[in-house]
C-alpha cells in the first residue's frame, strides 16, 4: 500500500539551470521522504534545467518526479503539477525559488493535522544583491497564525496580498 504525501509541491521551470540546485537542494531532506512530493515541471527548457533536475530524481526518487512539456507558459506547468500532483495539499515553489527546509518541515507537521481548505503562509523577501532576507507585511487586520474563515478575509484588499505562491491548497479543492 502506497501511502499518500501530506504535500506535493510544483517547481516550474523554463531555462533556470543557475538556480534550480539551491531550490531542489531544499527539498532534498531525509526528513521529508514520507511526506512530500516534488513535481519538477520542465516547461520546455533548451539549457541543462532537465538534467540537473534527473539528478535530483535519481538520488531522491521517493521525493522528486520529472515532468518534461512542451513551452506552454507558468500557467501551464502549473496545471501540469496539479494534474500530476498527488498529495493532500499542493503548492508551487517557482525554479529560481527556494524554501527554508526546517520550515517546510514545520508546515508539513501543520497540513498533517488539519483539514482546513488554505493554509497560507509569510511572504519572504530576499535581496539577491545582499542575501538580506524581510517578510512582507501582512494586510491590515490580519495576524499570523491566526485561523480565518475565507469570507472574513475576502476583501480586495486582502485577496491581492494572496498568490498561488503563499497558499497550500487542499488538493481536491484545485482538481
Amino acid at each position: 500500500m502506497v501511502l499518500m504525501k501530506h504535500l506535493s509541491v510544483a517547481v516550474p521551470c523554463y531555462n533556470v539551470e543557475k538556480y534550480l540546485r539551491k531550490c531542489l537542494d531544499s527539498f532534498s531532506d531525509d526528513r521529508l521522504r514520507q511526506d512530500l512530493e516534488v513535481l519538477i515541471i520542465d516547461d520546455g527548457s533548451t539549457d541543462s534545467t532537465a538534467e540537473i533536475a534527473r539528478e535530483y530524481v535519481e538520488r531522491y526518487p521517493d521525493i522528486f518526479r520529472l515532468i518534461q512539456k512542451e513551452n506552454g507558459g507558468h500557467g501551464s506547468a502549473v496545471n501540469a503539477g496539479i494534474a500530476n500532483a498527488t498529495g493532500r495539499y499542493f503548492r508551487i515553489v517557482d525554479g529560481d525559488d527556494w524554501v527554508h527546509t526546517d520550515n517546510l518541515i514545520a508546515l508539513i507537521g501543520l497540513l498533517k493535522d488539519t483539514e482546513t481548505d488554505l493554509v497560507v503562509d509569510q511572504k519572504t523577501k530576499v535581496d539577491m544583491t545582499t542575501g538580506k532576507e524581510s517578510f512582507i507585511k501582512l494586510p491590515p487586520g490580519i495576524m499570523f497564525n491566526h485561523e480565518y474563515a475565507l469570507l472574513d478575509v475576502s476583501s480586495d484588499e486582502i485577496c491581492h496580498f494572496y498568490a498561488l505562491h503563499t497558499l497550500s491548497v487542499r488538493l481536491p479543492l484545485l482538481k
